[in-house]
């Protein structure tokens, strides 16, 4: 939901300012999620609200692209590189190993999430979502 005159973006379930996305996605497809939030992004608007934890900046989404841009372009490497001569077992466990999200574990729920969010984009990459 945009409102234009009031500068407000509500953007729901699928950016959360400073913390991960929920557990290991679960119902999410991380590729239409960083489309989404890009198109979002072209919108003018200064408060971001959000469904859980506080309301947001547009630096907040910004944000949220670079960690989702992260995730999935290194999740998307391992894959490339290991998928065929070793198979998804091994090439999940060296992305669990392997990518580096160390610039966000000041987000909330990084520590608790993080290994899901790598194995949640896995599973959606590797099924071609």
């Amino acid at each position: 939901m945009y409102l234009p005159d009031e500068k407000i973006a509500a953007v729901f379930d699928i950016v959360y300012p400073k913390r991960l996305l929920w557990y290991n996605m679960p119902d999410y497809y991380p590729r239409h999620i960083l489309r989404t939030l890009k198109e979002i992004a072209k919108t003018d608007f200064n408060q971001l609200l959000t469904s859980h934890g506080p309301a947001g900046k547009y630096e907040d989404l910004t944000d949220y692209i670079a960690f989702m841009e992260d995730l999935i372009g290194q999740v998307q490497a391992v894959i490339d590189r290991d998928i065929i001569d070793k198979g998804p077992v091994v090439a999940l466990m060296n992305a669990q190993k392997e990518v580096d999200l160390s610039k966000y574990k000041d987000w909330g729920l990084y520590k608790e999430w993080r290994d899901r969010n790598v194995e949640g984009t896995f599973h959606s990459l590797f099924m071609g979502f």
